[in-house]
């Protein structure tokens, strides 16, 4: 014998109706809550979470370029696997292009932040640094590879991108650490 069998059965029903009455409440609620939840981030976000990302973003990008650095290389005709490769050379230099082109967007929006006086020299180093990787590694193989000198453009990869890179990567791990680890509370 059950609880609600003692009830008639207009008792059963409106015991079932307040019952479905509570559950749509303690959703809705939820559903507020976790709107609020997404709606407060937001100014958080601006503040705090946006420079991580935009650092994170800059660092995938650049790693992107060297990876494509990497496959311009693999397309020596001597290489036994470049069979295998399935981008065409031609398509490399543009998605470097159009990488280089968001992380500009990317570094003007860091820099369009209120940024302290420490951060602002770091960002100027990231900037420095990157161009380094850029000048003497990814277009100094792109140069050789385009020239069909595919022993020159290996040196290029291995001697100054790959440290050029790594130079790169200390510079953005060195203003990762100037963000705040933790949301300020206001």
């Amino acid at each position: 014998m059950t609880l609600t069998s003692k009830f008639s059965t207009k008792q059963r029903v409106l015991l079932s109706l307040i019952f479905v009455v509570c559950v749509v409440v303690i959703s809705l609620a939820g559903l507020n809550s976790m709107r609020a939840n997404t709606e407060t981030p937001a100014r958080v976000n601006q503040e705090y979470q946006v420079p991580g990302v935009l650092i994170a973003k800059m660092l995938e990008l650049a790693s992107q370029n060297r990876t494509l650095a990497l496959t311009a290389v693999q397309h020596d005709p001597r290489n036994s696997e470049a069979q295998f490769i399935v981008e065409p050379f031609s398509s490399l230099r543009p998605q470097v292009e159009r990488n280089l082109n968001e992380l500009n967007e990317i570094q003007q929006a860091y820099l369009a932040r209120s940024l302290t006086d420490q951060e602002q020299r770091q960002i100027n180093n990231v900037i420095a640094s990157h161009q380094a990787f850029l000048d003497t590694g990814v277009n100094a193989v792109f140069d050789a590879v385009e020239s069909d000198n595919f022993d020159n453009a290996k040196q290029a990869f291995y001697r100054q991108l790959e440290p050029a890179f790594a130079r790169y990567r200390e510079e953005i791990a060195a203003l990762e650490r100037l963000q705040p680890n933790e949301v300020a509370q206001k």
